[in-house]
């Protein structure tokens, strides 16, 4: 005898009058259950949901049950009962009911999953719900490209740093801490410094703003997204959208072009079409100790495991019968050793995992290692004089009304704040300077251990945290970024 879960759902008033009240639903079934001699093991009703998705509490127990296996067959008054989504009929059909040896029962459409024609039926279900699912992704496509041509906003779900969503006018409002922010980012990338340099730099700030610390993958998608300019990328195409603007067109295109040069440089140099997107770790930070020049990959042939035993070794090393021209020992080509790439690897993360273990090791390091944030004491105060005119021309916007006095105040804090890491550069003494340098190592060595990251992680601890490594046939010397 089968053991049945009744259910039935009403999701308006109108179909409770049109014959699909809750207690006429569950009345035919039960009588139905009489006639075939079925015994219902309980009875599931949602008054008041829709049927456009599962989340509804009587639904989503019946699963929980079936799961538990209280009861083989599942019967409702209609299909449409069940849901009005086919995609979620079939769903609940195969993937809940069929998969733990469930049958399903339709009344109205004489549906049984238990007969031949029933298994049928699941199959043209299936091509209807396919159909859904395309014709859901084209409106959803639809409308992602309606909003931004119309200037609203397509990311609202998650907000570029520097914003957040005004789910009433539907763009991006900038957030005047974090805007400020980003403000400083282009100006310093504008300024010469490096992207590494820029994290450091956010990161020994306390990461102002920002959950997690800063790493360059961050700031480079941020130098490079237009939505700073109130514009928005959607198939190849810049749209205007009505999201504020934070960041000025001339500075943002200033910026791009600088980007472009500097992934020139930085191709031209280590041989790298995609010098920020390097699939190996060390690409872009060995040198050749000999020589000084960039080390590049050379990846061997597939073994019969398909890896590959591949090895840097320094650009201008003699290859293939030739040599590139050298600027050292009377243009003869370098004739520095191969370095295998997981034994350097292995060298590299070993060096990085003790440090996080060690203290002693740590503060030996900092202490033999050259400043790398050691800046001249002019470049400071014209830091400082260039922040005294910032802070006077926000005033002057105040008085003829272009900013509100919240905006002046904010940036008047900013302004104060980075006055004070300027001032307290100028005014520290080595030892302060050192005890800071291993606060600032640690905080950047304090995640999980790396040699429990995945290798992407890994790579951009790396990254972050080394300046350069320079390599003979002797050793390798690691030039740390703290």
């Amino acid at each position: 005898m089968k053991k049945v879960a009744v259910y039935a759902r009403v999701s308006t008033t109108v179909q409770a009058e049109e014959g699909y009240s809750i207690s006429e639903q569950t009345d035919k079934l039960s009588k139905y259950c009489e006639i075939m001699g079925w015994t219902v093991y309980n009875t599931y009703t949602d008054a008041g949901f829709t049927g456009s998705n599962i989340e509804r509490p009587a639904m989503q127990q019946l699963i929980k049950d079936a799961k538990e296996s209280k009861f083989d067959t599942v019967l409702v008054y209609k299909l449409d009962r069940l849901s009005r989504s086919q995609k979620d009929t079939l769903f609940l059909i195969e993937d809940v009911f069929n998969k733990i040896g469930i049958g399903f029962v339709s009344l109205q459409e004489k549906f049984d999953t238990t007969t031949p024609f029933g298994k049928a039926m699941i199959g043209i279900l299936s091509v209807f719900a396919q159909l859904e699912r395309e014709q859901i992704k084209e409106r959803m496509a639809l409308g992602y490209a309606g909003r931004i041509k119309s200037g609203k906003t397509a990311a609202h779900s998650i907000q570029p740093f520097g914003y957040d969503y005004n789910k009433e006018k539907g763009i991006l409002s900038a957030n005047p801490l974090q805007a400020s922010i980003v403000k400083r980012i282009f100006e310093m990338y504008l300024d010469g410094v490096s992207i590494v340099k820029i994290v450091r730099i956010l990161n020994d700030e306390g990461h102002i703003g920002k959950e997690k610390l800063w790493a360059p993958t961050t700031v480079r998608r941020t130098l490079a997204n237009p939505v700073y300019i109130g514009s928005q990328l959607f198939k190849g195409d810049l749209y205007k959208t009505d999201n504020d603007v934070i960041i000025d067109e001339k500075v943002y295109w200033a910026v791009q072009d600088e980007l472009a040069k500097r992934n020139k440089k930085v191709k031209e140099a280590n041989n790298n079409p995609k010098p920020f997107q390097s699939k190996y770790m060390l690409s872009g930070i060995l040198k050749c100790g000999k020589c000084g020049k960039p080390l590049i990959i050379v990846v061997g042939n597939k073994k019969k495991d398909r890896t590959t035993n591949n090895r840097y070794q320094c650009y201008y090393r003699k290859t293939g019968g030739g040599s590139r021209p050298v600027d050292f020992n009377e243009n003869n080509a370098c004739d520095s050793g191969y370095f295998r790439q997981d034994a350097l690897e292995k060298y590299v993360i070993d060096s990085i995992s003790e440090l996080q273990i060690n203290d002693q090791l740590l503060e030996t390091a900092v202490s033999t290692t050259e400043d790398s944030n050691k800046v001249d004491t002019m470049s400071l105060k014209k830091k400082l004089d260039r922040l005294e005119k910032e802070l006077a021309k926000y005033k002057n916007m105040y008085m003829i009304d272009a900013i509100s006095l919240e905006e002046l105040q904010e940036q008047t804090k900013q302004n104060t704040l980075r006055k004070k890491s300027i001032i307290n550069q100028l005014n520290q003494d080595k030892t302060e300077v050192n005890n800071l340098r291993i606060s600032r190592a640690k905080k950047l060595l304090s995640s999980k251990n790396i040699s429990e990251l995945p290798y992407g992680e890994q790579k951009i601890m790396v990254n972050t945290i080394i300046n350069k490594i320079i390599c003979t046939n002797a050793e390798y010397s690691i030039i740390w970024n703290f």
